[in-house]
């Protein structure tokens, strides 16, 4: 088993967590047989830490991370078609 701790932002604050969270989605997601698990530690500040079955080195993470992100799609909540305008008025 391997343990990855989170480098990012403090988990305390909600952009940090955030991180973690996607990260643990990503993983769990590309390395389905690694049955990726995420928990919190103090290291200055609360820091995610993935834990694997499989054993990994953090550059090995890293790369399988950036793989898995580099083949999806973007997310179509953040995507607009050629004909939308948005229009906003002021108050």
């Amino acid at each position: 088993m391997g343990e990855h701790f989170g480098l990012g932002p403090d988990g305390s604050n909600p952009l940090g967590f955030l991180c973690a969270l996607g990260a643990f989605l990503v993983l769990s997601e590309a390395l389905p047989a690694a049955d990726v698990r995420l928990s919190w530690r103090w290291r200055g500040g609360w820091r995610p830490v993935w834990k694997l079955e499989t054993a990994f080195t953090d550059e090995e993470l890293a790369a399988g991370l950036h793989a898995a992100l580099a083949g999806r799609d973007t997310a179509p909540e953040f995507t607009l078609d050629s004909n939308e305008n948005l229009k906003f008025t002021a108050n």
